[in-house]
């Protein structure tokens, strides 16, 4: 089964437009994560994503689409990053996402892919 495991930009205390300065840290954590999946021979893909503010959001009223760029109040909602992954069950794909997950990593959500 095939799930995409989506990382949060930040916490509650994140500014919407606050960019981060680079963390080395952070970033070998992530990529021993992601060396640890593909051993396992379970990562599809990953990537992470540009800060809000760098984005634009496609929006509707009233039957008409309008975009609005960042950054976004609500930082608490937006996807930092994501992995896909192929594994046998929900509870291994969570397996995944919470012990061995990046220590400064910001709550992930498990979705299993439509059949």
């Amino acid at each position: 089964m095939r799930f995409i495991i989506t990382a949060q930009a930040g916490t509650d205390e994140t500014k919407a437009g606050a960019e981060t300065g680079f963390d080395e840290r952070l970033l070998v954590a992530y990529m021993t994560f992601n060396e640890e999946m593909h051993k396992a021979g379970v990562l599809i893909a990953s990537e992470g994503l540009n800060p809000a503010a760098r984005g634009a959001r496609v929006a509707v009223s009233k039957g008409k689409r309008y975009v609005v760029d960042g950054p976004f109040a609500e930082s608490k909602e937006l996807v930092g990053g994501f992995y896909i992954i192929d594994v046998r069950s929900l509870d291994e794909a969570i397996q995944w996402a919470l012990p061995r997950s990046p220590p400064d990593l910001a709550p992930t959500t498990c979705w299993k892919f439509a059949s």
